[in-house]
């Protein structure tokens, strides 16, 4: 039997982990093995900065009022003070990191959205403990965040990136109020318009269906609605979470403890494989008990999103969160229709087969899954499989004909092209395509594909690779020999 969770026990691995990974010398968590899944980067003996400010959340929860206060100290030493620069009142991501010179790189030498998920923290800190923080690391942590939303460039954030924008419209709003500073209000309350008429034009997010970041989407408007900075937010919270929260429970498939594709971004596509913070919020709401994976250590991929466990668990205290289960007895169809692009979600009682078709990403191409298949194999497990943009590939196109059948289309920038297929379950070549022991995928239509696979098959941290030698071209995919269905 798979290890199941619940609230106590993620909270019990998250102390575990937080108590191993805490370096007393500088009073920040070590960078966990798992946090960079392909290369593990320990040995450097680096310091994650977000994940140790989560912590000192915890410490403040658990009473260790000290050791949170002394990291709260070491996170401020990482903000960047100097302004008019791109990264102007960032947070470095690690505390080893090097200060930004003139040829700096956004995401390579600074993260600037560290400025909303740190700011956001120590607001967070200062709203829920601040009584037990002395005087002059209050004013310390009220200058920081005040700088982290000046410095904030007003037309880096567009209203498709849901994520940051949701965070920082609240931030804004929140060191507004308690710096008497009119200007950040107005320019969060703008920002809310914004968002909103959006919303009002697509009835969704732009940053559409991630089984992360629908979770920060969900912490923020949480924030929205349950530590209100005005009354637009906590009404416009409501309606937004209403449904993010819909969406995300007619998108979850309890049988299979999977999400549903398409995926906009994803860093997986199976919620058993790595934290995903849907999965945490999943498990701490009670609505299943499978969607983390089984074993929770410092090993394990995307381990920092686990550190969101703590103040989620708060947010869901004083706020009824309305994800729920919805178990899929009957086909259900979810299109989602953005003008040029079109996303598809078919669940039945055995699969979740999702698809999405006219979209050439520009951003975070290598976190898109255009194509996700998720089904039960005979020992009833979930199966995952996710088709990627590879070297050469523009776009990849997915139809849905009906739950067995799916049609794909590849363009390129020349002709030659691969399709990364990656997933949780053991897919190997055949003489009709490609198979595993439950499913055969009848790879068809075109004289172009070369499987490419590694002995072991498919697995989590590995990378089959279709080749396509002249595109664009379509192919169809099967699903065959179901044994759920005997």
């Amino acid at each position: 039997m798979e290890q199941g969770w619940d609230a106590a026990s993620v909270l019990a691995a998250l102390r575990k982990i937080h108590g191993e990974l805490y370096d007393e010398a500088v009073h920040l968590d070590a960078l966990a093995p798992g946090v960079t899944p392909t290369l593990d980067l320990s040995g450097l003996s680096l310091h994650s900065v977000r994940e140790s400010l989560l912590g000192a959340h915890l410490d403040l929860s658990d009473g260790q009022i000290d050791r949170a206060i002394a990291t709260i100290w070491a996170v401020l030493d990482q903000q960047f003070l100097e302004v008019g620069h791109p990264w102007s009142g960032t947070f470095k991501v690690v505390a080893e990191s090097a200060p930004p010179g003139v040829a700096a790189q956004e995401w390579l030498d600074y993260d600037p959205n560290w400025r909303q998920f740190i700011g956001v923290l120590l607001a967070l800190c200062l709203q829920r403990f601040e009584d037990r923080l002395p005087a002059d690391l209050v004013a310390a942590m009220d200058r920081a965040i005040v700088l982290a939303v000046d410095g904030e460039p007003l037309d880096r954030i567009p209203e498709w990136y849901t994520n940051i924008s949701l965070l920082h419209a609240w931030l804004s709003a929140w060191a507004g109020i308690r710096a008497d500073r009119v200007d950040l209000l107005e320019q969060s309350l703008d920002r809310v318009a914004r968002i909103y008429d959006r919303y009002l034009e697509v009835e969704d997010f732009d940053e559409y269906n991630s089984p992360t970041y629908d979770g920060i989407d969900l912490f923020a408007l949480t924030l929205w609605r349950s530590v209100s900075p005005t009354p637009q937010f906590a009404e416009t919270g409501w309606l937004l979470q209403q449904m993010l929260a819909k969406r995300m429970n007619e998108l979850f498939h309890p049988r299979l403890g999977v999400v549903c594709g398409p995926y906009l971004r994803a860093y997986g596509v199976s919620l058993r494989d790595y934290v995903a913070l849907n999965g945490l919020w999943f498990v701490l709401l009670g609505v299943h008990q499978q969607t983390l994976p089984e074993v929770l250590d410092a090993t394990t991929d995307h381990i920092h999103d686990l550190y969101f466990a703590e103040i989620f668990l708060w947010l869901s205290q004083i706020d009824s969160i309305p994800l729920r289960r919805l178990d899929v007895e009957r086909e259900m169809v979810r299109v989602q229709d953005f003008g040029v692009t079109v996303a598809t979600s078919l669940l039945t009682p055995w699969s979740a087969l999702g698809v999405e078709e006219g979209r050439i990403p520009a951003f975070a191409k290598d976190q898109y899954v255009p194509v996700v298949l998720q089904y039960a194999q005979q020992d009833g497990r979930a199966a995952s499989i996710g088709l990627k943009l590879g070297e050469g590939v523009m776009s990849i196109d997915g139809v849905i004909e009906d739950a067995e059948h799916l049609e794909i289309s590849v363009t390129g920038n020349g002709k030659e092209g691969f399709v990364e297929v990656t997933g949780s379950n053991a897919l190997r070549a055949c003489p009709e395509g490609l198979t595993d022991d439950s499913v055969t995928f009848l790879i068809s239509g075109t004289q172009s594909v070369i499987p490419e696979w590694t002995e072991e098959g498919l697995k989590n941290d590995a990378t089959l690779r279709l080749h396509f030698h002249d595109l664009p071209t379509t192919f169809s995919i099967e699903l065959q020999e179901l044994g759920w269905e005997q």
